[in-house]
């Protein structure tokens, strides 16, 4: 397994793995929105040429103060081991 980070074309199958992960299409939404805000980090995992993981970070503003590099999605790994 690899890890990388995101290329445009990823967009599509992180897209549907988030969806896949969360069960529904909120937090796919949340990244999406995100990603074209900036600063942000968005890495993949791949194994055989597929896309099995996701990790995400924005940065937040807490009560006005400070910012933060906060993951917004965890990385999820195939459950079956080759």
């Amino acid at each position: 397994m690899d890890i990388r980070t995101e290329k445009p074309e990823d967009l599509e199958a992180v897209r549907n793995l988030n969806i896949a992960a969360f069960g529904r299409e909120n937090e796919a939404n949340l990244v999406d929105r995100l990603r074209g805000m900036g600063s942000t980090f968005s890495f993949v995992a791949v194994q055989s040429d597929r896309i099995v993981g996701h990790l995400f970070f924005s940065l937040v503003t807490v009560e006005g103060k400070c910012c933060e590099l906060l993951p917004t999605l965890m990385l999820r790994i195939q459950r079956r081991l080759l």
